[in-house]
């Protein structure tokens, strides 16, 4: 059992030596419309003010307060990541409108209204604030390029894999791989899922019949069968009320127990989906592999290469994108104090990073002239929206830069060759057993139902 008070006196003992290095913030888009209305789920307006007001804090704290990074924006100092999902990508260009806002200044106290909502939205260069809602729909890209230093040119959407779909590295890849496809469907056709399915069949019957009535849903030319719960249609009805309560908007047919049986079905699913290391490991190992591939060049390489002016890494996602990686790194005990919110992640949190090393090692590193080195002087804490997690397989708030790219990333993910390998064997595997989909089956060990059916 972990000595919670020890740990935090530890903490606080190492915070008065610790210089901050690097700050990696990969962070979920901000409030979207609900995919039921609009099957690309876009940035609601008020979901870009989410972003620009986390930029703004991210200001504050490590350009104003902490001085980490220069009040000018510097490329050389933050490295732009996004999905090449259109509110992934706005999302990050709105936090850098705030992080990064344009000397060009208007009335400070000029309140934007947008759909209603009075928001706080970065100055924008009309006098009018009754044609905003018409030029931000119509010239959003001017707008944001007009009020930010950034050029949004700099944002990479990822390097390929080699595989026939060349998806962005940090969106859902494991969508994608065959293999995990093939074990989601199997997962899906097991007696345990059909079991956790019909627990909610009440809800999801009361719900198709309510979205049927809906203006909106008969506009698609589409009706919700009532007989046969679905969880991807289970998924978008959460999915509809956690957008639309977002907004503060109240839908009556969302009673407490339809939001208590819908959760506990995403909890339920998610976990079965990716309970197995494998699968597990083919769903984040992409970005792990980013993620220390920079942290390697930065703090272990003995000469001058771009990644050492790194200062901040920003990764913008979504909410199973950080549910991945804390499934992957966080410690049992913390996924219990999160609760829902470790599986699904309110719109714009931040799953962060903060990389230190120690004063004194920092001065000798100056007066030795040699860059890092040695990565058991650096520590790493990690947070979702500001609660610090404990590691897993440490139980610690902090462990060495060495732990975590040696230790605990090996455990958790697999390397470059070992991903590619396995992703360009799984499409070989599926079309030899495209039959295997079809068929139900009662065994819950899904990699060894595979195994044996690939002899």
């Amino acid at each position: 059992m972990v000595d919670n008070n020890r740990n935090e006196l530890q903490i606080a003992k190492e915070q008065a030596n610790d210089q901050l290095e690097l700050v990696v913030d990969i962070f979920r888009h901000g409030a979207r419309q609900a995919i039921l209305q609009n099957t690309t789920g876009p940035l609601e307006n008020h979901g870009k003010a989410q972003l620009y007001n986390l930029g703004q804090i991210l200001r504050q704290r490590y350009v104003v307060e902490n001085k980490l990074l220069n009040e000018q924006f510097n490329q050389k100092q933050i490295y732009l990541h996004s999905s090449p999902v259109q509110r992934a990508q706005e999302s990050l260009k709105w936090m850098l409108v705030g992080l990064y806002p344009s000397d060009q200044k208007n009335d400070e106290n000029e309140k934007i209204v947008l759909e209603g909502t009075k928001q706080e939205l970065p100055p924008i260069k009309y006098n009018q604030t009754d044609q905003i809602i018409k030029d931000i729909m119509n010239q959003k890209e001017q707008i944001i390029q007009q009020n930010s230093q950034v050029d949004f040119n700099l944002i990479n959407h990822g390097e390929k894999v080699k595989t026939e779909k060349k998806e962005d590295r940090f969106y859902h890849y494991y969508k994608h791989c065959t293999f995990t496809i093939l074990c989601q469907t199997l997962i899906k056709n097991s007696d345990k899922y059909f079991k956790i399915v019909s627990k909610v069949k009440e809800s999801y019957v009361k719900l198709v019949k309510f979205f049927n009535e809906q203006e909106f849903i008969k506009q698609q030319n589409y009706q919700f069968n009532e007989d046969k719960p679905q969880f991807q249609t289970l998924s978008r009805f959460l999915d509809y009320y956690a957008c639309t309560s977002n907004k503060g908007e109240h839908v009556e047919i969302y009673t407490p127990q339809i939001q208590e049986q819908l959760r506990y079905l995403k909890c339920s699913v998610q976990d079965m989906i990716f309970q197995h290391d494998d699968i597990q490991k083919l769903s984040i190992s992409e970005h792990l592999i980013n993620f220390s591939k920079i942290l390697t060049k930065k703090f272990k390489n003995k000469q001058q290469v771009p990644e050492k002016d790194l200062k901040m890494l920003l990764y913008s996602c979504h909410d199973r994108n950080l549910y991945l990686l804390m499934s992957a790194l966080i410690s049992q005990k913390s996924k219990s104090l999160l609760g829902y919110s470790y599986y699904v992640p309110p719109f714009a949190s931040q799953l962060q990073f903060k990389i230190y090393s120690n004063k004194k090692f920092q001065q000798q590193k100056q007066n030795t002239k040699e860059l890092y080195n040695d990565l058991n002087q650096l520590h790493i804490e990690m947070s979702l929206n500001d609660q610090r997690l404990l590691w897993k397989g440490f139980n610690k708030y902090r462990i060495t830069l060495q732990q975590f790219i040696h230790e605990l990333i090996p455990q958790v993910s697999f390397n470059e060759e070992e991903y590619e390998f396995i992703c360009k064997q799984s499409q070989q595997f599926n079309q030899k057993h495209q039959n295997i989909k079809e068929k139900k089956h009662k065994d819950n060990n899904i990699m060894e139902t595979i195994k044996v059916k690939a002899k």
